[in-house]
């Protein structure tokens, strides 16, 4: 009776874990070349290396200042040679700003990308599986949601085990024989 309740669980926790890794991975998988398809898919915002001095953070986040006074800077990523992304926070009864791509050296914007929500121009897709990753876009939610499957993994992998031995561990035959009706 228990075991046929292990293996009922072990079954319905593998098959609702399926596709929730499924997305993890394949999502993975593509962050792993993120740099080289953000340069082949956006080759505006991200240029590449060129020739000159980079500004300091604090006068790029000026700049940044300067391009979109109705949102207040607060953080800024050099992504990739060549690129400086600025975040923003929005003052209130402004529109929100998503992320502003400027050029390190010479403190132009490259561009915007949405940074929230579904995307809506190629630029914004590779931003968007990104976070589909990390958080199944869902913010904080989907990080609980992550920490939720990986400890249903983990025990998942111990009724995986228990479901390994042998239905007669305790009776006297041989290692192999017993070992052989929960292997086969």
């Amino acid at each position: 009776m228990m075991r046929a309740i292990f293996v009922f669980l072990h079954r319905w926790a593998g098959l609702a874990m399926a596709a929730f890794l499924i997305l993890v991975g394949i999502t993975g998988s593509i962050l792993v070349f993120l740099p080289e398809l953000n340069q082949w898919v956006t080759p505006n915002l991200y240029p590449g290396r060129h020739d000159g001095a980079e500004l300091s953070a604090s006068a790029l986040l000026r700049r940044a200042e300067e391009l979109t006074p109705q949102a207040r800077p607060t953080r800024i990523f050099f992504a990739a040679p060549g690129t400086a992304i600025v975040s923003f926070e929005t003052k209130p009864s402004a529109p929100e700003i998503d992320a502003l791509y400027l050029d390190p050296v010479s403190g132009d914007a490259l561009g915007r990308v949405k940074q929230k929500g579904l995307p809506e121009s190629l630029g914004d897709v590779l931003p968007f599986i990104d976070r589909l990753h990390w958080s199944l876009a869902l913010g904080p939610w989907g990080e609980w949601l992550l920490g939720v499957v990986a400890l249903t993994w983990t025990i998942d992998c111990f009724i995986a085990f228990y479901l390994t031995l042998p239905a007669n561990l305790l009776r006297r035959r041989g290692f192999l024989a017993r070992w052989k009706s929960a292997w086969c």
